[in-house]
């Protein structure tokens, strides 16, 4: 499972503070404190609540999702105005990949969120007009595992390792450019 760690002002302690009163004293607070690129990431739950995905037990499916970390603005109600975050903004133009490997097939993409997914030879590239600041958006894909004896014992379990990236290209500036790729995991489990 891939896990992704925030990556805003907490994890700076004392010096992010340090930062912005010296900036704050030397008049070039915002420059230092608010940076307005987007940080793109991509991961994999790990497991998909839902039904599933077709009668064939082969075809399973593949949930992912991209997101784009920031802070969420804020509205203040005595002033009547909106604080604009100090961390992230939007998106535009994102695209992911799903690399799959030669034992998985792409079978379609059931609920994309807005995304537009396409496939070839192996590669699922999803692609959607904007992510927001802190926005999430999950995509459902129906992939094909190898068939399985159906009296298969627990040691023939087999997974197999998707890699994924968002913004393969590096087309968009991000404030991070070192947390674009994610691995999830399709396969299958014995029981007997």
């Amino acid at each position: 499972m891939v896990t992704h760690t925030s990556q805003t002002w907490h994890r700076w302690g004392p010096v992010a503070l340090l930062l912005v009163v010296l900036c704050g004293m030397i008049g070039g607070r915002e420059a230092a404190a608010y940076d307005k690129r987007p940080d793109l990431q991509i991961g994999w739950p790990g497991t998909y609540p839902g039904q599933p995905v077709d009668p064939d037990s082969s075809i399973i499916p593949y949930a992912f999702y991209v997101y784009n970390e920031g802070e969420p603005g804020e509205w203040d109600p005595e002033t009547r105005t909106w604080t604009e975050p100090p961390l992230g903004g939007p998106a535009y133009t994102v695209t992911a990949q799903v690399l799959l490997p030669p034992e998985v097939t792409f079978v379609s993409a059931l609920n994309t969120n807005g995304f537009t997914c396409t496939h070839t030879n192996g590669v699922v590239t999803c692609t959607g007009n904007r992510l927001g600041n802190g926005a999430r958006v999950s995509i459902l894909l129906a992939v094909r595992v190898p068939t399985v004896d159906p009296s298969c014992l627990p040691s023939d379990t087999h997974f197999y390792a998707i890699p994924m990236v968002i913004d393969p290209s590096h087309t968009i500036a991000e404030r991070n450019e070192g947390n674009n790729t994610g691995a999830g995991l399709a396969g299958y489990v014995c029981l007997n």
